[in-house]
């Protein structure tokens, strides 16, 4: 892996990430010592659904995608992990196994956190604990309104939502690249490829163009109006 020390870019990056943000500087210190850092490819499996866990992980640079089992072709991704968040607490903290598969959608960057030396972390501090739960908590919700999403709302509903939260109210018109591919983003919403390509077409009539990854839809609240979301929630 050419694991090496964080450097002080991880560091800062660890100082701010939601699990570690009530650590003392000399717990932060200690916690670091234990760390190594790395750097792996687009497609690189991180770790793999029922792996022993000796570890967690703190994403540096990059995206991570989250999904159950080790098929990498076909799979239902339940979280995408961005710069600065964290993953495979649970499996620290309680489960001793990753209950998740983690690969890279990009070029990452990515700090180890030893799992016995975040249990000291978190047991000495109060605060940290509480920080870390109420991750989990909110990372569950987001868990229970994507199910609730699948169960509830079309493919193009689904869609709809996601591009709005880009959009800018200032703004009658917005232009962006997705963050990751298209096959990545059909994944995370739940769909297969060929049903989020239906899905962009039927947004057309709503003024969204995609173009690979570059999207330009021209009036954000005539796209809510149009698949009848509530703009102000869905952005």
């Amino acid at each position: 892996l050419n694991a090496a020390k964080p450097t002080v870019v991880d560091r800062n990056c660890l100082a701010h990430a939601s699990a570690f943000q009530e650590l003392s500087e000399q717990r932060l210190g200690d916690m670091l010592d234990g760390c190594r850092a790395y750097e792996r490819p687009a497609g690189a499996i991180i770790c793999r659904d029922g792996d022993p866990a000796d570890e967690l992980f703190l994403l540096v640079d990059g995206i991570v995608q989250l999904y159950y089992g080790g098929d990498t072709s076909r799979h239902a991704v339940l979280h995408i992990v961005e710069a600065g968040e964290t993953f495979g607490e649970p499996a620290a903290l309680v489960t001793g196994r990753h209950t998740l598969t983690a690969q890279a959608v990009t070029d990452i960057r990515i700090v180890e956190v030893p799992a016995e030396v975040f249990r000291l972390a978190i047991a000495e501090s109060p605060s940290a604990a509480i920080d870390v739960i109420t991750l989990l908590v909110r990372r569950l919700m987001s868990a229970w309104d994507s199910i609730e999403a699948l169960q509830t709302s079309s493919t193009t509903v689904r869609l709809a939502k996601y591009l709005l939260r880009f959009c800018d109210r200032s703004s009658k018109m917005t232009e962006f690249d997705l963050p990751f591919d298209k096959g990545v983003l059909a994944a995370s919403l739940g769909m297969k490829p060929e049903s989020l390509s239906r899905s962009f077409a039927k947004l057309r009539p709503f003024g969204v163009k995609s173009q690979r990854r570059h999207v330009v839809i021209k009036d954000p609240e005539k796209l809510a109006a149009g698949v009848g979301v509530d703009y102000r929630i869905a952005s």
